[in-house]
């Protein structure tokens, strides 16, 4: 099966980039699989059939037969199970042009926002502003991915980044994978606002800040350096969109694990910094099989449509539906895509 079902707002319309640039792969990773498979087993059959007849030979010579010894018998077992087991060997391959096609088709589906930005420089420098304002850890970041664009009016960037430090803010040490979003504010805002998961990364000489809403400020905390201000920005609208930000990447049902995740914002000099840092993940199964890139495919809108999804927020939209909404069963007309 190659086509994408499409579950959400944000996925709407993806089943097409899907077609043209994942189809074809994924119907020859699957045909190639199934070589495999059969490889395997005929090599595994022909293993147990030499396994089994140096067993009744070892029986039925004489004693003083060489096909007797045990040295013989061992070698013959030992042959059979290493062919068995090099047979397999090749499905634990992966296939490196299946992430690489998931993201040519997640770029296709948002090229009215993003394009890609050979611009890396650019990227280092947010990078080390939101160092040096205490948002991120002091550390070695390289940019992996820039994307730039605009929507609505505002100008938009996405960046991903792997870091490298001896020691974090809280004290751990180790690879961070990392996410951060850039989008200009279409009002203007004095002061500064940080809202983060990590409450240890907050400011201490800032004001601090409460949104009526219980579960966000159990999970998040805020702080600002003016509270009226702030309340332009800063209301249960976009409470709402980081806490499905947040438990989208939070949810133990999901692959992605809880642990070391952190959510963060900042907003200041006429721009909202929405950062997504987590430990690298050494194995997650990414690309070693059409499971796994779909779930790619899947993670990457997640992250791509987060972007849009806030200027909405921004604007204070109401009827656009969250980008992460299930799509609603089509009655009359199908539905149209919206951030």
């Amino acid at each position: 099966m190659s086509g994408f079902i499409e579950k959400t707002v944000a996925e709407q319309g993806f089943a097409a980039s899907w077609k043209l640039h994942m189809a074809p792969l994924v119907e020859g990773a699957s045909r190639r699989r199934h070589r495999q498979m059969l490889f395997g087993s005929v090599v595994t059959g022909l293993a147990l059939g030499l396994g089994g007849a140096a067993l009744f030979l070892a029986q039925a010579v004489p004693p003083d037969s060489p096909f007797a010894q045990p040295l013989f018998l061992a070698l013959v077992l030992a042959l059979a199970a290493l062919a068995a087991i090099a047979s397999w060997l090749s499905m634990l391959e992966r296939d490196a042009s299946l992430p690489d096609a998931a993201m040519a088709a997640v770029e296709t589906h948002f090229a009215a926002l993003f394009t890609s930005d050979e611009n890396a420089a650019f990227a280092e420098v947010v990078l080390q502003d939101l160092v040096s304002d205490g948002v991120l850890d002091d550390a070695d970041y390289r940019v992996m991915t820039h994307h730039a664009g605009s929507y609505r009016g505002c100008r938009i960037r996405l960046i991903t980044a792997q870091g490298t430090a001896t020691r974090m803010a809280s004290g751990t040490a180790g690879r961070r994978d990392l996410v951060v979003a850039r989008v200009s504010l279409p009002v203007t805002m004095t002061g500064r606002v940080n809202i983060d998961t990590d409450r240890s990364h907050l400011p201490t000489d800032a004001l601090s800040c409460h949104v009526d809403h219980n579960q966000f400020d159990h999970i998040f905390g805020i702080t600002c350096s003016d509270r009226m201000a702030t309340e332009q920005i800063v209301n249960a609208r976009l409470a709402e969109n980081l806490l499905m930000v947040q438990q989208q990447l939070a949810n133990p049902l999901n692959s992605r694990a809880a642990k070391g995740l952190r959510v963060a914002v900042q907003i200041a000099e006429g721009s909202l910094h929405l950062v997504v840092q987590e430990p690298t993940r050494e194995a997650d199964g990414t690309g070693s099989g059409i499971a796994g890139v779909e779930g790619l495919a899947r993670r990457l809108i997640m992250r791509f449509a987060t972007v849009p999804g806030l200027v909405d927020v921004l604007h204070g939209d109401s009827g656009n539906p969250p980008a992460f909404a299930s799509l609603a069963v089509p009655e009359q007309s199908g539905p149209r895509i919206s951030f």
